[in-house]
């Protein structure tokens, strides 16, 4: 299934989806190619019956949003933010969704929308203003309460875990016998097994939480 596959985006704006038949890349037509700036991020979402695939545009500062379908990618009907909302997503490395948008900023702040529209994420309770973030990811994506956000804090060399509220719950630092967190670079986190894999220089790894 289409939600199930791999993809890739370079940058140049070409998307390339990994196909069974072939077992290869292949590239996937997006609607209105060209008007894609500065590709930096994408992220898929099921909305029933529909897959979106939303690709973060920081120069145009713009969420472009595609429906999926078997031949490629065709706009849907809006961008985020909606017209009318002044969100800069300008240093925007990174985003999230489980119906809701997290963007990760470079500056260390999360814009989070809700149909288009800002909403407050706080990220209270830190003791260190996130420094130089690389990439953020939900634990559980088809929910808007349940599961957590965590964010590859590359600059202060950790993983830090808030509620979807925007709240600090904890944070994970290496410890003696484990690799310094000195080159993270992305994070995938999953409630269901309560994993949170991450690539960390050239190496991926894997680390259990609470």
């Amino acid at each position: 299934e289409l939600d199930t596959k791999l993809l890739v985006l370079t940058s140049d704006g070409v998307l390339w989806e990994y196909s069974e038949a072939g077992r290869a890349l292949v590239a996937r037509p997006l609607d209105n190619a060209a008007s894609i700036v500065s590709p930096k991020a994408i992220e898929t979402y099921y909305d029933p019956p529909y897959l979106y695939l939303y690709l973060l545009d920081p120069q145009a500062n713009l969420i472009r949003k595609y429906q999926a379908f078997s031949g490629g990618y065709t706009d849907a009907p809006q961008d985020y933010p909606l017209p009318g909302e002044e969100v800069n997503l300008r240093e925007a490395v990174d985003l999230a969704i489980d119906g809701s948008i997290y963007v990760l900023l470079r500056t260390g702040e999360v814009v989070k929308l809700f149909q288009g529209k800002a909403v407050d994420f706080p990220l209270e309770g830190l003791d260190q203003h996130l420094r130089d973030p690389e990439a953020i990811s939900v634990s559980v994506a088809d929910d808007l309460e349940e599961g957590s956000v965590f964010v590859a804090d590359a600059g202060n060399h950790r993983i830090v875990q808030f509620d979807k509220r925007g709240h600090f719950i904890r944070q994970f630092r290496s410890g003696e016998g484990v690799p310094e967190l000195d080159g993270l670079r992305d994070l995938d986190a999953d409630e269901s097994t309560r994993r949170i894999l991450l690539l960390n220089g050239h190496v991926l790894y894997f680390m259990n939480y609470p």
